[in-house]
């Protein structure tokens, strides 16, 4: 068995089906009807080779099929969109995401496999069918176990929640 059901890596070409959805960029400068997108990455000599996406049902996801890419290996891409050429596009920079590369100026990363792969995003990870708010978030952690082993004394130890929100440390911790 493999890990999410995926088939073995043995070097075969696949085909990765790249979808991306620009509602949000839609939004602002970017117009559907005359624009163009593209996918660039290790896979095309980034920008200088930089594959067409195509919206053939008009709901602005754009998708192609790229059957360049071999199993085993990982393709790191960005999307691009423009009036014209790839070359001249606006690149995406995606500052968060579960398919990002740390430290890499927003590159996304996706490893393939044999066989169909697809891989749909959101322009820069941002779904512009959710509202962002602030609101408030309740932690709660069962000690009891610990507690018990005496591993964890109540009345001694304390325990921190450290996230994105708090900037990864306990130098504020009302929030």
């Amino acid at each position: 068995s493999y890990f999410n059901d995926y088939t073995p890596y043995t070097g075969v070409a696949s085909t990765v089906t790249f979808s991306v959805d620009m509602q949000l960029p839609a939004q602002g400068s970017f117009d559907p009807a005359t624009n163009h997108v593209y996918v660039a990455g290790n896979f095309t000599d980034w920008g200088n080779g930089a594959i067409e996406m195509f919206d053939t049902d008009n709901d602005s996801i754009f998708t192609v099929d790229v059957s360049t890419i071999t199993s085993g290996n990982l393709a790191i891409y960005k999307f691009i969109w423009s009036t014209g050429a790839a070359t001249t596009g606006n690149w995406e920079s995606p500052v968060e995401g579960e398919d990002l590369i740390v430290g890499s100026g927003g590159n996304r990363i996706y490893g393939v496999h044999d066989g169909a792969n697809t891989v749909s995003r959101f322009w820069n990870n941002q779904n512009p069918n959710v509202q962002l708010a602030d609101g408030n978030i309740f932690f709660e952690v069962d000690m009891s176990v610990l507690t018990e082993l005496g591993v964890f004394n109540p009345g001694v130890d304390s325990i921190q929640i450290r996230g994105g929100f708090n900037g990864w440390s306990d130098t504020d911790p009302d929030r």
